[in-house]
């Protein structure tokens, strides 16, 4: 296997990072997790166990900083071990009686990384058809995957992907989602254009400093952008939230629910749902 041979020293954890308990699923097959998305959710993580594996940085991710030092393919695990794992995982459920309503890629970090995404999430439609059939499948995104013919196809067969959207400009993406190689706002909103009924569309809002620089994708300017994407991209849904578990950086604020109400009403009259958690 191989991964994207990144490189960006920002993207290290910075000297002054705030001590933080990072919150890491231990398990490949973990769950299932009452979602208000999508149900009983059992979730399927693509990623090593012991570190967050991501091409983001984002300023708020309960996972940590990104340390790029530690992105090494040897610690992804292989195929056969998650098909084996989500198989003994559902005969499990199977057998005391639970029932799920989704199987979620997500986990520690983007899982469309894996060099094999586009095969596992093959063999996981394949399980989920054969043992689960009534049982939706779905993938927490940051979309940056897209480009690459076999995971977009992959991710099309997908009931429900729920893709990142936290910025409206190129400078507020880069300034919240901290992307690690080159990776830019448009590139990936045209991909999500292609989604449309499948596409739950993920915002974080929040307001603040970082590092000195003003941070706040709720400004006039920033939200009017972002709501101009939406109408371009036309998802099924939009769900809106605000900070509300521990963080790496310091000196962010909640964004309150009157608040979110007010941008998912926006939302709303372009006759796209939106929901706010």
């Amino acid at each position: 296997m191989s991964v994207p041979n990144w490189s960006r020293a920002n993207l290290v954890a910075p000297s002054n990072a705030i001590s933080m308990k990072e919150v890491l699923f231990d398990n490949i097959i973990f769950g299932p997790i009452a979602s208000r998305r999508l149900g009983r959710s059992l979730g399927v993580n693509l990623l090593p166990v012991d570190i967050k594996f991501c091409n983001f940085d984002c300023l708020y991710c309960e996972c940590g900083w990104t340390k790029v030092q530690e992105l090494h393919h040897e610690h992804l695990p292989e195929s056969s071990a998650i098909i084996k794992r989500l198989i003994e995982e559902i005969k499990k459920l199977q057998h005391a009686g639970e029932t799920i309503d989704s199987i979620t890629f997500a986990g520690n970090g983007e899982p469309t990384l894996h060099p094999q995404f586009a095969s596992i999430a093959h063999d996981v439609i394949l399980v989920r058809d054969l043992l689960l059939p009534e049982v939706e499948l779905s993938i927490l995104s940051n979309g940056t995957m897209l480009h690459k013919d076999e995971v977009r196809e992959a991710m099309m067969r997908f009931d429900n992907c729920i893709l990142k959207l936290d910025a409206g400009t190129e400078d507020t993406f880069q300034l919240i989602n901290r992307p690690l190689g080159g990776v830019h706002l448009e590139k990936i909103t045209d991909q999500y254009a292609k989604f449309r009924d499948k596409l739950t569309i993920q915002t974080l809002f929040f307001k603040g400093k970082y590092h000195g620089v003003q941070v706040d994708n709720t400004s006039e300017k920033e939200l009017s952008i972002w709501l101009r994407r939406i109408a371009a991209i036309r998802p099924k849904r939009g769900m809106l939230y605000s900070l509300d578990r521990e963080i790496p950086a310091q000196g962010l604020e909640q964004i309150n629910t009157k608040t979110l109400n007010q941008i998912a009403t926006q939302v709303r009259k372009m006759g796209i749902e939106a929901l706010v958690a």
